[in-house]
C-alpha cells in the first residue's frame, strides 16, 4: 500500500491524507474536531483514528464475490443505532430548518469559506444551497472531480457538496446524495430542482445501507458524517459496495487520537452534542 502526507496543514489538527491501493483507491482528510466545537465534544480512541485505514485496507483486498458482503464490528456496538439515529435526525433537522439558529457548530458560507472552498463556485450558488451546510472540512481539497464522473454522497443533508460535485462533473456526469433527515431531503431536492440541475438527485437512505446498486460509482465523497455512525465497518462496506473497481473515496471527518474511556463512548449525547 502506498500512502502519500501532505505536509501543509489547513489549521491546527487538520492534515490531508492520499491512500491509493487498487482495486481501491482512498483519499482522506481527517482532522482533530469540527471547527468552533470544543475540545469535551472530541470523540473517539486511538483506535478510531486508525479504522478508516484499517478497513479499507481490508476492503481493498476483497474480491468481486465480497462486494456486497456486510461487514460487521466483531464486538457490541458501542451506543444503540436507532437512539443515535434519531438524535443525528433531530439535529440536523433544526439546520435544515433554521440554518441561522444557535448551534454547536459552524454553518453556510462562513464555514465554507473557513474550510477553502472554492469562493467562486460557493458564491454562485443561492443561499438555501449553502446556509445549512455543517460539514468538517472540504473532501474536494486533494483532488477535483472529473467531468462525465458518477458520484455518491453519503450523508448530503441540503445539498451543499453535491451541488459542488455537479458543477464539477458537468451535464454529463451523475450525482446521488442519500440523507436519512426528511427535512434535508426536501430542501435539497427543491433547491436542485430550481438550479435545473437534472444531473442531481437526492434519495433518502442510510450510509450502513445505501440505495445505490453495486459498482455504479466512480467516486463517493462524504463530509463529517461517518464518525455519527455507530458501525462504522457496515459504512466501509457499503462504500465499497458502490464503488466500481479503482474507485475514490474522498471524505472529510473527525478523528480523535486521545484515549476516551469506554463509558464516555457509550453516552449517545456524547456522539451528537
Amino acid at each position: 500500500m502506498r500512502v502519500w502526507v501532505q505536509s501543509d496543514k489547513i489549521r491546527e489538527g487538520y492534515a490531508n491524507f492520499a491512500i491509493a491501493d487498487p482495486p481501491l483507491k482512498l483519499i482522506l482528510f481527517t482532522g482533530m474536531g469540527k471547527p468552533g466545537s470544543q475540545p469535551r465534544r472530541r470523540r473517539g480512541s486511538n483506535d478510531r483514528l486508525k479504522d478508516p485505514l484499517r478497513i479499507a485496507y481490508s476492503s481493498s483486498n476483497l474480491n468481486n464475490d465480497d462486494r456486497g458482503r456486510r461487514m460487521t464490528m466483531p464486538n457490541d456496538l458501542l451506543v444503540d443505532v436507532d437512539t443515535l439515529r434519531t438524535q443525528v435526525r433531530d439535529k440536523y433537522r433544526d439546520v435544515a430548518v433554521d440554518p441561522h439558529g444557535v448551534h454547536h457548530f459552524h454553518t453556510g458560507r462562513p464555514l465554507a469559506a473557513r474550510l477553502g472552498y472554492d469562493r467562486a463556485t460557493v458564491d454562485s450558488l443561492p443561499d438555501r444551497a449553502v446556509e445549512s451546510f455543517a460539514g468538517v472540512g472540504n473532501p474536494f481539497s486533494l483532488r477535483s472531480l472529473q467531468a462525465g464522473e458518477r458520484v455518491v454522497d453519503i450523508g448530503s443533508g441540503a445539498g451543499f457538496d453535491s451541488f459542488i460535485a455537479a458543477t464539477q462533473v458537468g451535464p454529463t456526469g451523475r450525482v446521488i446524495g442519500i440523507d436519512m433527515t426528511p427535512e434535508m431531503l426536501a430542501k435539497s431536492r427543491d433547491t436542485a430542482y430550481q438550479l435545473e440541475f437534472a444531473h442531481v438527485e437526492f434519495r433518502e437512505g442510510l450510509a450502513e445501507a445505501t440505495p445505490v446498486e453495486d459498482g455504479w460509482a466512480d467516486v463517493v465523497i462524504s463530509n463529517g458524517v461517518i464518525n455519527l455512525c455507530a458501525d462504522k465497518q457496515a459504512v466501509f462496506a457499503e462504500i465499497f459496495r458502490v464503488l466500481r473497481p479503482g474507485g475514490v473515496l474522498q471524505f472529510a471527518d473527525i478523528a480523535n487520537g486521545r484515549p476516551v474511556p469506554v463509558e464516555a463512548m457509550r453516552d449517545v449525547d456524547l456522539w451528537t452534542g
